[in-house]
């Protein structure tokens, strides 16, 4: 049988994340859905407010924020929904407001028999575009929703100017390069694609890490002056960033492999996600690199021409990461010959 694919909604408070799950809900009206509503709180608002879904399907976790009670509960409701499988083709898991989504898709990715039987398709941040700046300002667990996304909804934009949008929306591709970034009112998806963007796959991750290649750094924004600059060093206040490394030549695989394991050992609860195209030494394919606090993966990827340059592109994201020392690491991985190192 097929693994379900899993939608991961986080956004901070009243940023819309129900009022998107309705959206997705009604303009896929030909696919059943499972949903998990986590509400910080005894009681779970949020699950009354879902519309269009089978209320058998909508499961709720109200003993506090997902990310602290999930060992329990979350893995309980998992076991529920596979002996009613069934009954839905995709399960959609909005988290509460505060919730930090990477110990939520740790869940989905590190535990095997979760694993083998869910695959995330994507985790969409909902933005509450007219309280952004005070958001990133003074909740750091608002800078830890934009950049572990997939999909960024900048929300109420019918609330700000258009060059306040603008603004916006040239930050978070700062933030995020690699995330899609969609700009709605009311939750209001229209057109837009939610479903089937396989976020977690080799080609999609090979996809999102070239999309960091000469983009211009956040601190880079932070010196161009308005509004613009603001917002770019409110989002750069809790030192939560992605750092770009490509390299020339071929990685020795054995030595990288146990320098990973060394590094993420000691800094999993720094380092949130690291992804990139990795070339290694006698080896003629690229292999695609993931890992999420710390459970990685390899993937056999497409093959090196002949004639082809090799190069790996790597990116780390997270809090308070020391880019000059990881950079110098890597190129110490990389075999003799191959002793070339660019930064983007």
């Amino acid at each position: 049988m097929s693994k379900i694919p899993v939608t991961i909604i986080s956004g901070f408070l009243g940023s819309g994340k129900t009022t998107l799950l309705n959206s997705i809900i009604k303009k896929y009206n030909d696919t059943r859905f499972a949903i998990i509503e986590n509400e910080f709180g005894d009681i779970n608002i949020d699950a009354e407010l879902v519309v269009g879904a089978d209320k058998g399907n909508v499961f709720e976790l109200s003993n506090g924020c997902i990310c602290c009670s999930m060992n329990d509960d979350l893995y309980t409701t998992l076991e529920e929904l596979l002996r009613i499988r069934g009954r839905f083709d995709r399960l959609i898991v909005e988290t509460t407001g505060i919730a930090d989504p990477l110990t939520v898709i740790k869940a989905f990715v590190a535990a095997p028999e979760v694993a083998d039987n869910f695959d995330i398709d994507a985790v969409i941040c909902v933005v509450d575009a007219p309280i952004i700046e005070e958001l990133l300002e003074e909740q750091e667990e608002a800078s830890r929703q934009l950049v572990m996304a997939d999909v960024i909804i900048i929300n109420k934009v019918d609330c700000v100017t258009p060059g306040y949008l603008d603004s916006v929306k040239l930050v978070m591709s700062r933030f995020n390069p690699s995330a899609l970034l969609h700009a709605t009112s009311f939750g209001e998806i229209g057109s837009i694609d939610m479903l089937g963007i396989n976020a977690f796959t080799g080609r999609q991750i090979e996809q999102s890490t070239l999309k960091f290649a000469n983009v211009v750094p956040l601190k880079g924004l932070s010196k161009m002056g308005g509004f613009t600059a603001t917002l770019a060093k409110k989002a750069l206040m809790h030192d939560i960033q992605s750092h770009a490394y490509s390299f020339e030549g071929n990685f020795d695989f054995d030595r990288f492999s146990l320098w990973m394991e060394s590094f993420f050992y000691f800094s999993s609860s720094k380092v949130f996600r690291v992804k990139g195209i990795l070339s290694f030494a006698n080896h003629a394919n690229r292999v695609i690199f993931h890992s999420v606090r710390g459970a990685f993966m390899l993937e056999e990827g497409e093959a090196w021409k002949e004639d082809e340059a090799r190069e790996s592109r790597i990116v780390f994201i997270g809090k308070h990461i020391q880019r000059e020392e990881i950079g110098a690491a890597l190129s110490m991985l990389l075999v003799k010959e191959d002793l070339a190192c660019s930064k983007e």
